[in-house]
């Protein structure tokens, strides 16, 4: 009997629920995932705690590694290894090795897309100074918490008043004692709460000595010997020694959109409740993926570990030959800065608004 086999573009949270449950349905499958960067299984939401200093080795935001996979299920993680082209009629997808730069073919009879997101970076001079990070993956935490030990910045900038924004804001004025700038084009802070709740939370940042430039966009970054200096706004400067970019992430779906699979709202990969894709052999899952927002029904995307987790899941049942759905979110999400928590869940007065 020839043995199924399934492969999984991206290791993290959706990726890997999948990659579990396929073998529990699937145990004679092969099972094989594929990773561009250097880790498996890590925890996202705590890679702010781990450039504060709160999580105090990597290894303790790492949930299992490529050995522990193949011992434990017989999944097999090839990390640093990025797919660069999928071609869904002949079942096929390209592999480039990022250590040694070969590139070779893989098969696979059902593909899982599980590539996550990418941060929004926008295209301003200066952006790709030393001293500049955007935190979307472990290993950009780690060269982030390296800088900080090795070089001692005084001055921190964290442009983007997002979730990404104010979790780092708080691990350098709270937990670091620095001195922090925080730095947003919106007139508030966190856009999906209403102004009168975000209110509540700017004044929690105020209050702990972060300086809070609301309504200033960002226009270019100063730059001496290779390092930024300078945060260039649209109403002047801010002299810094570190700046973290928290502008918010995107779908990472180029490689689906090659590959001619349908795409939703926000260029995420369109799904069905089992997180089947336009393609029958092919599924997707969490923050590349859509899904439907309940109160509305209108297609969604959130960017989301435990959405990513349960999606996961479910696209491992389906991939599995279960049954299984995933019918939506309603946008639940908590926040906080030092001492002052904040959540939300359902629409906001301008969303509610703008869904009639």
């Amino acid at each position: 009997m020839v043995k199924e086999r399934i492969v999984i573009i991206g290791v993290d949270a959706a990726g890997m629920s999948a990659a579990g449950r396929i073998r529990k349905l699937l145990p004679d499958s092969d099972i094989t995932a594929y990773e561009r960067s250097s880790h498996s299984s890590y925890a996202a939401c705590g890679i702010p705690y781990y450039v504060a200093g709160l999580v105090d080795d990597e290894s303790r935001l790492i949930a299992r590694t490529p050995e522990q996979f193949l011992e434990g299920q017989n999944i097999v993680v090839r990390t640093r290894c990025e797919v660069i082209s999928v071609d869904p009629e002949a079942s096929f997808l390209l592999v480039r090795d990022l250590e040694s730069g070969r590139e070779f073919g893989d098969h696979y009879d059902k593909l899982l897309f599980a590539t996550g997101a990418v941060p929004a970076i926008p295209p301003v001079e200066g952006a790709d100074a030393e001293g500049i990070f955007s935190l979307s993956t472990l290993d950009s935490g780690i060269a982030a918490r390296r800088f900080v030990d090795e070089e001692r910045p005084q001055r921190i900038t964290v442009i983007g008043g997002g979730y990404i924004g104010l979790e780092m804001a708080e691990a350098f004025s709270c937990v670091r004692g620095l001195k922090v700038t925080l730095l947003d084009k919106s007139p508030q802070v966190m856009n999906t709460f209403d102004p009168d709740m975000a209110e509540f939370m700017a004044h929690a940042i105020r209050d702990v000595g972060t300086e809070l430039r609301l309504g200033e966009g960002l226009v270019a970054f100063g730059v001496k010997d290779g390092r930024v200096k300078t945060v260039i706004t649209e109403k002047g400067e801010i002299e810094t020694d570190m700046v973290i970019m928290g502008l918010g992430v995107r779908p990472n779906t180029a490689l689906a959109r090659d590959a001619g699979l349908e795409l939703s709202v926000r260029d995420s990969i369109r799904t069905d409740q089992a997180m089947a894709t336009s393609h029958p052999q092919i599924w997707a899952a969490g923050d590349c993926a859509s899904t439907a927002h309940l109160i509305t029904g209108k297609p969604f995307w959130v960017a989301l570990g435990t959405v990513a987790n349960r999606m996961g899941r479910v696209a491992g049942i389906s991939m599995g030959g279960g049954k299984a759905s995933f019918s939506g979110v309603l946008g639940t999400a908590m926040s906080k800065h030092c001492d002052f928590e904040v959540a939300r869940t359902g629409l906001s007065e301008k969303e509610a608004v703008e869904h009639g």
